[in-house]
């Protein structure tokens, strides 16, 4: 019940009547009252408001106004006030009702600030009643659903929600809700049809009585947090993939490492008019082509070992051209858009080729009837919002963009998923291995770089590669190879190999060609080998993972005292743990496995020419 209070005052202003209620109101007494005017209940600055007032009163007219009434602690109370002439005891007065509106102006401050709040909260908020009509919705629901607010109201909510029956879709919502609370993921749909995901929360609002109704719902579009975990999921996918591709390639190089070598062996002890001549050419075939295999497995699972350099993207693509036209065909048009001054960036050059000619007979594969193909560069800033918040793991900077673009027969959407897996193919079982794009997808990836595909089925493909920008000079081109003449040596080496058959093999290839070799199986053996005929060794070369002691801790126990030791690491494996122990930082030799005799003696000398 609101508080109120009564007065009575003379045409002059002076109070004549004061109701008991406006004591108890007020805080003054019967007998204080009677000094007062009515100037004296209202602040002081609003006298020349009360006197127009008064002027202008009339008997049948009664005029009302807020102004807060004036306590005797001086406290403000919010009032509405009526004031009109009358009489009083048989005298003409000015009669005045007032009543205390602090609790409501409270409540309508408190009303103004929630609907405030409602109405600019960043999640999407609605109001819906039991049969799901919408009745209230906020400014973040208007600009996520894409509606004008009376295209909202009034509205069911299931029309806003699609599904195979769009008419149940919140009846069991609605149900649940009604016994408390509700939430979970549903599908939402923008005005023009886009849909989208949505997690909400619903829950009643109950009357006096304790019975709901209405029901609030407040969504938020998960759309972009969804994808970012589908990103993280396929990551975590592509790396437990290629964990597994690097480990069958690293057994499997250790056995052509010995295919190889012996082949090549068995070539220089045959001529070609031997009955066995083509048996050795067709192993040596074989092997080739499981040395290219396991190359891209090792390059899928970025554990190859990379020889970066800094390369111009536009003179690689520009040399690579006419070799591309001749392997797209004559029916697929090349051509070319690139930007001027893009920078370079560093990478291993050989693998950039290879990324173009995958890329290039992907495209081509998909334009079996000919088409156009387009290689654009372009120098782009990965800073903006847009890649932040789509793309996980980017780091801000400046990058140099290839991309390779066809218009072919496109892709849906699960395969796009499944593109860059290993031994995932579109394609007859004879024209491909499905290691193409997996292969890409490890040297951008080892690179440093990042990779995406656009794509439509019957809208052709798109794959832009971003690898980051780098302002260091191009470096002179590398010397060219010794001659084989010229790579018999003398010089004494121990061979560190836990495999037999390798260790075999590279102890026979450097003993044809006059090096005298030691033995060892593991790092403590090679040790103690070392330690008995330090006088005489002139070059370990050592395996990089064996069991117990790595090659390169036993190198480094070797190192404190020997340090005038010159080693050459060699390896068909490299995980993490290899990159972080320094194999390829400056200076170290390094070769991998499978490598051929041929190399093999070449990385040799090389060495032992520098040391």
């Amino acid at each position: 019940m609101k508080e109120g209070c009564f007065f009575v005052f003379s045409l002059s202003g002076a109070i004549v009547f004061a109701s008991s209620d406006s004591s108890a109101l007020l805080g003054y007494s019967e007998k204080e009252f009677k000094n007062f005017t009515i100037f004296d209940l209202y602040p002081v600055n609003q006298k020349p408001f009360i006197e127009e007032i008064i002027a202008g009163l009339s008997a049948t007219k009664a005029v009302d106004f807020e102004l807060p009434l004036v306590r005797k602690d001086q406290r403000y109370i919010s009032s509405r006030s009526k004031v009109k002439r009358g009489i009083w005891n048989g005298k003409e007065a000015i009669l005045c009702s007032a009543v205390d509106t602090t609790v409501q102006k409270r409540l309508e401050i408190e009303l103004s600030m929630l609907s405030h709040a409602l109405r600019n909260v960043s999640e999407s908020l609605s109001v819906f009643d039991l049969s799901g009509n919408i009745i209230f919705v906020n400014e973040s629901f208007v600009k996520t659903y894409g509606y004008p607010k009376e295209e909202l109201i009034g509205q069911s909510i299931n029309k806003f929600h699609p599904s195979q029956n769009p008419r149940q879709i919140f009846k069991p919502i609605i149900e649940k809700t009604l016994k408390g609370s509700w939430e979970g993921e549903i599908t939402a749909a923008r005005k023009g049809g886009e849909q989208f995901s949505i997690y909400i929360r619903t829950s009643p609002v109950l009357g006096d009585d304790g019975v709901p109704i209405v029901i609030v719902g407040v969504a938020r579009d998960i759309t972009e947090k969804k994808l970012l975990e589908d990103q993280l999921r396929q990551s975590q996918k592509m790396e437990a993939i290629g964990q597994l591709a690097g480990g069958i390639a690293h057994d499997f190089n250790n056995l052509l490492t010995v295919i190889e070598g012996y082949t090549e062996l068995l070539f220089s002890n045959i001529s070609e008019n031997d009955a066995s001549y083509s048996f050795v050419r067709q192993i040596k075939k074989a092997a080739d082509r499981a040395t290219s295999l396991t190359s891209q497995l090792l390059a899928f699972s970025r554990r190859q070992i990379l020889q970066p350099k800094t390369i111009d993207v536009n003179m690689l693509v520009s040399e690579m051209s006419v070799m591309l036209k001749r392997l797209i065909g004559e029916d697929i048009e090349l051509t070319t858009v690139l930007s001027p001054d893009i920078g370079s960036i560093k990478a291993d050059r050989g693998q950039m080729e290879q990324v173009l000619m995958n890329l290039a007979v992907n495209a081509r594969d998909a334009m079996p009837d000919g088409g156009l193909l387009t290689i654009e560069t372009k120098a782009v800033s990965l800073d903006a919002a847009l890649y932040e918040r789509h793309h996980s793991g980017i780091r801000k900077g400046m990058y140099v963009m290839l991309a390779i673009s066809d218009n072919g027969v496109g892709m849906d959407s699960e395969t796009k998923e499944r593109v860059f897996e290993p031994f995932f193919t579109t394609k007859e079982k004879s024209k491909g291995t499905g290691l193409g794009l997996a292969t890409v997808y490890g040297i951008v990836k080892q690179s440093g770089g990042h990779l995406w595909v656009y794509s439509e089925p019957g809208k052709g493909s798109t794959f832009k590669i971003y690898l980051p920008m780098v302002k260091s000079k191009m470096k002179k081109k590398d010397k060219p190879e010794t001659a084989i003449e010229d790579l018999q040596g003398s010089e004494t080496i121990l061979v560190v190999e836990d495999e037999f058959m390798v260790r075999e093999l590279v102890c026979d290839t450097l003993r044809s060609s006059g090096y005298t070799i030691l033995e060892a199986a593991n790092g403590k053996q090679a040790i103690e080998v070392f330690s008995s005929n330090k006088d005489k060794i002139d070059l370990v070369l050592t395996d990089v993972i064996m069991p117990e002691m790595s090659g390169r801790k036993m190198i480094e126990t070797l190192y404190e005292a020997y340090p005038n030791i010159t080693a050459l690491y060699m390896s068909g494996y490299t995980d993490d743990a290899i990159i972080k122990h320094g194999v390829l930082e400056p200076g170290m030799a390094y070769i991998q496995k499978p490598f051929s005799p041929k190399a093999l003696i070449q990385k040799v000398k090389e060495v032992l020419d520098e040391k």
